[in-house]
């Protein structure tokens, strides 16, 4: 979503991940700071430690002007002339828009929404995330130790 708002080069300047709320292979928690070329900030926080059925899930956009948020079912603008609030989606409808318009396209065979190379731009940042949680925590280690 960042890579799509910004439509600029990115990279990850800051990363952590967590194991420890299921103790599994797999991260249960990320937090990942991303800066465009222009100098854009973004945020990208995933967990998968909510309680109970559900999320805890809110999407943010700030800029100059306005705070867009979206949470709990409500989507508020909040601006210097004061807030609009607007009935929302679940925090989960883009994914679940995102997959249903993929596959509408390859039922009606035609192209992809998004193309193979937007994702390889997704999945560095991924890499450059891990990467970069990866050098914090040998970095802290040796702190530590």
């Amino acid at each position: 979503m960042f890579l799509h708002l910004t439509g600029e080069p990115t990279q990850v300047t800051g990363a952590q991940l967590s194991r420890r709320a299921h103790e599994q292979p797999v991260e249960d928690y990320a937090s990942v700071m991303l800066r465009s070329a222009s100098g854009i900030l973004g945020t990208v926080e995933v967990g998968n430690v909510f309680p109970r059925n559900g999320t805890d899930g809110e999407w943010k956009i700030a800029g100059r002007d306005a705070i867009l948020t979206m949470k709990d079912g409500v989507m508020k603008l909040a601006t210097a002339e004061g807030d609009e609030t607007l009935p929302g989606a679940d925090v989960t409808a883009p994914y679940f828009i995102a997959v249903r318009d993929v596959l509408d396209h390859w039922k009606r065979g035609a192209p992809p929404p998004i193309s193979v190379h937007d994702w390889v731009r997704a999945v560095q940042l991924i890499d450059q995330a891990y990467e970069c949680a990866e050098q914090y925590s040998t970095d802290a280690g040796a702190i530590l130790r």
